[in-house]
């Protein structure tokens, strides 16, 4: 240590942070060396510390470089509370936005875990919120061709206005299948969430749940029959159109083999055997 001021790596190991930082601000004008000793070196003194600890402490609350520089040039300690009170509320919002976003990640893990778990199984689930279904495309055929960009095309025109801004965490992109075994279906965007621009709204409620790869090779038909199968055992008696949803897509992960949909029928009653 030199007598009367600090070396910027002894600085830079005061404060845990890099001799580039240090220099970067130098050059920026923010905290400059205020000594010179022999051989020219340049000693930061005990004003340059506190400084550096205000500018620190500034930029660890997301404060810009521009508006440090500027605070620090001339400031009084009402200057300082304003600055600090202004802060404050901005950090409460990023708290407020972060927590939103950890209990999406959450929510979102949880999800995976469900659906990955459970592949290949015929469940009850309950629905618990009111989902609201927004068509993009009517009475498409399960063996028609399909045009996918025209089909995203249509979607971004119509979903602009309607689809909530979140729709990536809350909703799916799925289909709603006929229950006149004609073969038709309706490309649908399901959203956990009210929005009144909706086609339409579901209720909450029981529903059977098959959970199956996208790799696998049985026909729609034959997967309902299945579920129709297991719901007779039950006693359980369907009610209205076969939903039919992609829970885990190229979303989730590039591998196909990982990916699940999921074939859902809401339920009338339950029959006690």
């Amino acid at each position: 240590m030199n007598p009367g001021g600090l070396l910027i790596s002894e600085v830079a190991r005061l404060f845990r942070i890099s001799a580039d930082t240090l220099r970067f601000y130098d050059k920026k004008g923010i905290l400059s060396p205020s000594e010179r000793r022999g051989n020219n070196y340049r000693l930061y003194n005990y004003q340059d510390i506190s400084r550096l600890t205000a500018v620190l402490l500034l930029r660890k609350m997301d404060l810009p470089l521009k508006e440090i520089a500027a605070f620090l040039e001339d400031y009084s300690i009402d200057d300082t509370m304003d600055l600090l009170e202004s802060r404050i509320s901005f950090l409460d919002h990023q708290i407020q936005e972060l927590s939103y976003i950890r209990d999406s990640v959450q929510s979102q893990m949880t999800y995976l875990k469900d659906y990955r778990d459970n592949a290949g199984q015929i469940i009850l689930r309950e629905s618990r919120r009111t989902r609201s279904v927004f068509y993009i495309k009517k009475d498409l055929h399960i063996n028609d061709e399909i045009d996918e960009m025209a089909l995203v095309r249509s979607y971004l025109n119509a979903a602009e206005e309607q689809i909530p801004e979140d729709w990536y965490i809350s909703g799916h992109l799925g289909t709603e299948f006929r229950p006149d075994d004609s073969g038709l279906y309706h490309l649908a965007y399901y959203c956990y969430e009210y929005f009144p621009s909706a086609d339409r709204h579901i209720d909450p409620g029981s529903y059977v749940s098959y959970l199956y790869k996208g790799i696998e090779q049985s026909s729609f038909s034959e997967r309902l029959d299945k579920m129709k199968i297991w719901m007779d055992q039950k006693g359980l008696e369907g009610d209205g159109p076969v939903y039919q949803l992609w829970q885990i897509d190229d979303f989730h992960s590039h591998r196909k083999q990982d990916w699940v949909n999921e074939m859902q029928i809401f339920i009338r009653q339950v029959v006690q055997t």
